[in-house]
């Protein structure tokens, strides 16, 4: 049995299922709504019935997928790669899912939906199997034996799943070259690359920027999304720039093994002098009362979307040289890219807004625009569906 009987605005039709019908699969309930939430309304309008699929989806998430127009179904998945040899529930539920609605498209997001989501695409026949990369995540930029050998099992897998996949989507090249290079994707596979899951330009819309120095970080609360470089900077330059201000909103993600203690972050805060507003379900009014934007992260990012929601809304941005982040900054024209895990670097960059106050509101408005060429999410939709419905 799946974990959860689902619900649909359509349940009547389940057995009368068109070859339109499209799955969607992540890992995190609210990601659906958020970051593939454009994505889905796009092939509702296009006729499709599409279903979205992740573990424990709330009410909130249920209400939204509704008002778009999308069916839902809760499936069991547990978080963090530790549970891998133990997920092969997944596989069946996944399966059965498939068989029940026998969608024309599955399409998986996340490491464990397209390794998982994948193969049991594959066994039930799904005609077109699409994933998208969404980053790789901390565990290839360790050198630990450990990550070593989780590195090895992620990488096997990958590579067993992907092999049933008609197409690969990344959100960045340097992740598409690291597959290709490590023999995860074979030379003959189709892959494309997209930039990010794209941002919603008139959502997030063009504001001014405030009259006082505000950086701002938004982020999961886990130590790889440079929560500490940005805590450490912002302490040193609090005692220069006393006016300046400094704020993380975020949440503290439990379940995962890198997630950050509500000790540690409450410690973090006392000592820096940062200021923590927990979880919002809404960043809009936190970017807009904003300067800069901050995202130090080594996380193993595709491209991320909070970066993307902060360009968007004319904020310039300071993150790291990194696969993912560096694809969001021209260095010096819209920001600044940092190496990662200095906080040095980090600290100096943060100052040149310090310094010269005016340079936000330039840098902002070339971020805007980079924004509008490169990451608007109906350009970013138009390709990912493209690539779906001509295979």
């Amino acid at each position: 049995m799946l974990e959860d009987s689902g619900g649909s605005i359509n349940e009547g039709l389940v057995e009368k299922v068109a070859i339109s019908s499209i799955i969607v699969v992540g890992n995190y309930a609210r990601s659906l709504y958020r970051f593939r939430g454009q994505l889905m309304k796009s092939l509702v309008l296009k006729g499709h019935r599409v279903i979205g699929c992740a573990p424990k989806i709330d009410g909130w998430t249920q209400n939204a997928l509704q008002a778009l127009g999308v069916e839902w179904h809760s499936i069991p998945m547990k978080r963090g790669l530790a549970f891998f040899l133990l997920d092969l529930w997944t596989v069946v539920a996944l399966y059965r899912l498939c068989r029940k609605y026998r969608p024309a498209i599955i399409l998986n997001y996340t490491i464990k939906p397209v390794i998982y989501g994948s193969i049991a695409a594959w066994l039930a026949r799904v005609p077109c199997r699409a994933c998208i990369i969404t980053g790789l995540g901390s565990t290839f930029n360790k050198t630990n034996l450990v990550a070593a050998a989780l590195r090895y099992i992620i990488r096997t897998m990958y590579r067993m799943a992907l092999r049933s996949v008609h197409v690969v989507i990344f959100q960045n090249n340097d992740d598409r070259e690291l597959f290709c290079k490590e023999g995860i994707l074979s030379n003959n596979k189709r892959a494309i690359v997209v930039h990010g899951s794209g941002v919603d330009l008139t959502e997030y819309a063009f504001s001014n920027l405030p009259n006082r120095p505000k950086f701002l970080l938004v982020a999961r609360l886990i130590e790889e999304k440079g929560i500490k470089e940005f805590c450490n900077a912002s302490a040193r330059l609090k005692k220069r720039y006393p006016s300046a201000q400094f704020k993380i909103v975020g949440w503290i993600d439990k379940d995962n093994p890198k997630g950050l203690s509500q000790s540690q972050v409450e410690e973090m805060i006392a000592q820096s002098g940062v200021e923590y507003s927990g979880w919002l379900a809404d960043v809009r009014s936190a970017i807009a009362d904003s300067s800069v934007f901050v995202l130090p992260s080594y996380y193993g990012e595709g491209v991320p979307r909070t970066i993307l929601e902060a360009m968007a809304m004319g904020r310039p941005i300071i993150t790291t040289d990194a696969p993912g982040c560096r694809e969001t900054v021209r260095n010096r024209i819209n920001g600044f890219l940092v190496p990662v895990r200095d906080d040095i670097a980090l600290e100096m960059a943060m100052e040149h807004f310090l310094r010269n106050p005016e340079l936000a509101v330039e840098m902002g408005r070339l971020s805007r625009r980079l924004a509008e060429e490169k990451f608007d999410v109906h350009t970013v939709n138009s390709k990912i569906i493209a690539s779906l419905l001509m295979t």
